[in-house]
């Protein structure tokens, strides 16, 4: 049975027909899909959601499209018989089921030893297996109408994006947890909500381009859409994403040119026609750009950080501070707090892996580190080998930034987006081979 393939075999003693809960799992599953790319945490805080913020119920603190999707999933494990759905999944899943075992035990230390809100790693870590088991299962013709609405939306928050950043006008105000940004932060925030979380996605949407993915789009849309991407790249203005992104793209580049030159890879006379084509009005575009000062602010923030560079040496300093048994198993978080506003790091600590060590300890962090890479090597292993570089980008990226470490549908997102556009190549995809 291909991987992408349902199972025939399903249990005829379901509680719910099994026709029916996979039709209901499919149209919740892009109804999630949906929901997260275009409903991001700065419209929640708008509309009054107690997501990031204390209080409310406990619905409010999982984003919608991730409990969309766990509904989904219900649907899905109803159709096909939970117990027998649960052992098959985990069977033919080994990186999941360690990465299930990690997260469970650091939930279960968050909740019992440390005494502190569970939530960030709930709606961060949990729902995206849920999205994973979904996705994975779809027939080629379902995942190539989820890849056209990833399309659509890329290709509308990047739209919105460069409108953001010419116009200087938001379609939500630029929200940070509770706390509002002013509005000398030139940044887009789109859809996708804060600029580092749309470039972080923009980025992993290119480099699957990039790797010929696409979901269908031949070779003239992929190229155009690119070109959209790699513009609004400079509306968001983060900096590590961009440069990590160009040394991926350059790198992804060295090695098709080494496939194509050991015959390896074929490429199309169309395709070299279009690069002829488009180089010399590449470069010509981008001196126009330039002489009208698009790319200006983002140059400002590479020469005038803010005092990121900074912040990022100074999250350093508060390991000095802690004890033996404080460095292994956790600090006080009341502690990291104050600790945070001694070294002026208040608006959080710019690395997923840093924050994970001060706020759980080493040994609990390198325990769900564990977990973490063995489900991203079991995703790799399911989808197109390019896979393994877009998670490269992803990690370096969180590796600069508050990412992972905070409440964040990212994963699950940049998970979706790797398992509909890196599938493996079938009918629907042939036109993208070039």
């Amino acid at each position: 049975m291909s991987f992408y393939q349902q199972s025939e075999s399903l249990p005829a003693d379901t509680a719910v027909p099994a026709s029916l809960a996979e039709t209901l799992a499919r149209l919740l599953t892009g109804l999630s899909l949906a929901v997260l790319f275009l409903i991001s945490p700065m419209v929640l805080f708008q509309a009054g959601l107690n997501y990031e913020d204390v209080g409310g119920s406990p619905l409010e603190k999982v984003h919608p499209g991730n409990l969309i999707a766990l509904l989904a999933f219900g649907f899905r494990a109803l159709g096909r018989g939970p117990w027998r759905y649960t052992v098959e999944s985990l069977r033919d899943n080994p990186g999941l089921l360690v990465y299930l075992v990690t997260t469970f035990f650091i939930l279960w230390f968050t909740i019992f030893i440390q005494k502190e809100p569970f939530t960030p790693l709930v709606d961060t870590f949990i729902p995206v297996v849920a999205l994973f088991l979904l996705l994975k299962e779809m027939p080629e013709t379902v995942l190539s109408r989820y890849a056209t609405l990833l399309h659509l939306i890329f290709a509308a928050n990047a739209l919105l994006a460069l409108y953001e950043y010419l116009s200087g006008n938001r379609l939500t105000p630029y929200v940070a947890g509770t706390v509002q940004i002013g509005e000398d932060d030139w940044r887009a925030t789109a859809f996708i909500g804060h600029p580092l979380a749309n470039a972080m996605m923009t980025g992993t949407y290119i480099l699957t381009l990039a790797s010929r993915g696409g979901g269908g789009l031949g070779t003239y849309p992929r190229t155009l859409m690119l070109l959209l991407q790699l513009s609004s790249m400079v509306a968001f203005g983060a900096r590590a994403s961009l440069v990590t992104m160009l040394l991926m793209l350059a790198l992804l580049g060295a090695l098709n040119l080494v496939r194509i030159l050991t015959g390896g890879m074929k490429i199309s006379l169309r395709f070299l026609g279009l690069c002829a084509t488009a180089m010399p009005l590449m470069i010509v575009g981008l001196v126009a750009l330039d002489d009208i000062g698009f790319f200006d602010r983002l140059i400002d923030r590479f020469l005038e950080d803010k005092g990121s560079a900074s912040t990022r040496i100074a999250m350093f300093e508060l390991f000095k501070y802690l004890s033996l048994n404080d460095f292994l198993f956790g600090p006080d978080q009341a502690l990291i707090g104050s600790l945070k506003g001694v070294e002026g790091i208040e608006s959080g600590i710019e690395s997923f892996w840093v924050a994970f060590t001060l706020g759980y300890g080493l040994l609990p962090s390198l325990l769900f580190f564990t977990g973490l890479f063995a489900f991203s090597v079991n995703v790799c292993l399911r989808i197109r080998p390019y896979a393994f570089y877009v998670f490269v980008f992803f990690f370096l990226v969180a590796s600069t930034s508050v990412s992972l470490s905070a409440k964040s549908p990212l994963f699950g997102m940049f998970v979706s987006i790797l398992i509909i556009m890196l599938r493996p190549v079938g009918v629907s995809d042939r036109r993208d081979r070039g």
